[in-house]
């Protein structure tokens, strides 16, 4: 039960930490031979947290590692406009 709780508040810990230093709604944009502007949507290592796309976007594809940081819960997807 003692280690169960330690786990929680460590991952509680990371959360807060992960949101502290993000980079918020800045994205590194890419501009597809198409002529589609696309960015990875997810932040690593915990992407399942606001994953998808947004409306009015295109899941392309997804990947475990996207745009460099890698996700250990979820994935990060592509999304174009």
């Amino acid at each position: 039960m003692v280690t169960y709780l330690k786990m929680i508040f460590i991952l509680i810990i990371i959360l807060m930490c992960e949101n502290r230093f993000s980079m918020g709604d800045e994205f590194r944009t890419y501009k597809e031979s198409s002529g589609k502007l696309c960015y990875w949507q997810g932040d690593a290592p915990f992407c399942f947290i606001g994953s998808g796309c947004p409306i009015r976007t295109t899941n392309m594809g997804s990947s475990k590692t996207g745009d460099g940081a890698y996700c250990w819960i979820g994935v990060k997807y592509y999304c174009c406009v």
